[in-house]
Parts: C-alpha cells; structure tokens; sequence
C-alpha cells in the first residue's frame, strides 16, 4: 500500500464513518489524536493516527477507513486451526467478536484516565495489543429472562460481565451504533496471548509449524 500524509482535518475525518461527530487534535509531524466520538467509538477512547497513513486499495490519494483495520476473530482462528492443527479454544468463538491490531496506552492527566489506541497493523512482536469489539443488538432494551440475578440484565451488561469475568482489560467501555438507536458496541483492550484458552498449545503449535534451518 502507499502512503497519505494527512495536512487537512478534512481528509483526516475521512478516515471515520460519516455521521460521527469527533474532536481531532493535531499533533505536528507526528500525526493526529481523534477523540470524543459521538458513535460507534467509546467517548474515552481516543485513536492515534499518524502522519503517513496507509491508503485504499482503490486510490493513492484516499486514505484507509479505520473500520478496514477490524477483521474477524473468527477468520484469524480458523486460518490457525489450519495452519497449526490445534483446536483454538477461545472463550470469544462464534460472538461476532472483530479485533484491530495497534498499541494501546493509558494515563492519568488532570486527574482524568486517557486510553490512547495507536493504528500499527505491522507492530513488531510482543508490542501489540487488540482492540476489540463486539456488536450487541438491542444491547439497551431486551432483557435475559433466562439470567437470574435480583433484577432483570440487560444484553448489554451480561456481555460486559462476560468480558470482565474472562479478561479483565485495562480498557472496557460501549459506543453507540449509528445504524440502530438500540444497538451498542462493547470495546476492550486483549493481548494475543488472551485469545487462547490454552496460550502453551498455541505457542507449540507455531514452534512446530517453523520450518527447521537448514545449512548449506
């Protein structure tokens, strides 16, 4: 892919679904912060993008939708199951979970916690960390009558339990969606190694499917 230098607020607003409303704070040579999203992406989550900017496929001078970064975690689980022969064993299987591979940071300014996701599709090793989310349709109105609790949950707030009970990331919040009043997004924060219910098997599984050196 080429790359788009990003020098308008314009063309950087382009990069997010029409519709949402946002705050863009430039930051010189280096890039740009959006933040305070009205949709779609949780209010205290804030996104890095940098200054050179991956493009479409289609156009050299259109840059990337932030939204081509999510992919199903369900695609990358069985392309493993291929490659390695390992059953995964994610608790997150068959959710409709979507991961973005970035950097993710976290500080306390002002008295006020700011979690940044830094854009990295090519983060080197054991630097990644990915934001996650997950669709919830009619996350704000239908109730589990089948959960028992001493008043009724929400769709909503047993998957966020859910994700805290297995997890507990250093981020977790919700989004509005802009296609549905009722439905909402659930975003957390997961390193690879979180996928896996059984981290050890996966990793033996890459070390089985490295290809020996040979000598000359």
């Amino acid at each position: 892919m080429g790359k788009f230098a990003l020098g308008e607020e314009k063309l950087a607003r382009q990069i997010f679904p029409i519709g949402v409303d946002m705050n863009i704070t430039p930051l010189g040579s280096n890039g740009f912060i959006a933040g305070n999203f009205s949709a779609v992406y949780p209010k205290r989550l804030s996104i890095f993008i940098p200054i050179d900017y991956v493009t479409n496929r289609f156009s050299n001078n259109i840059p990337a939708e932030f939204e081509s970064f999510f992919r199903p975690l369900d695609d990358f689980l069985n392309y493993y199951d291929r490659l390695t022969e390992i059953d995964c064993r994610s608790d997150f299987v068959g959710k409709g979970v979507e991961c973005a591979i970035g950097k993710f940071s976290d500080f306390d300014y002002k008295g006020e916690r700011h979690d940044t996701f830094a854009i990295s599709p090519n983060a080197p090793s054991g630097t990644v960390t990915l934001l996650c989310r997950r669709l919830v349709r009619g996350g704000r109105t239908v109730m589990l009558s089948e959960v028992v609790h001493t008043r009724e949950t929400t769709v909503a707030e047993e998957a966020i339990s859910e994700v805290r009970g297995i997890l507990n990331p250093s981020f977790l919040d919700v989004a509005d969606s802009l296609k549905v009043e009722e439905d909402l997004y659930i975003y957390w924060s997961m390193k690879p190694s979180q996928i896996f219910v059984y981290p050890e098997l996966a990793m033996a599984g890459l070390m089985l499917s490295t290809p020996t050196k040979t000598t000359r």
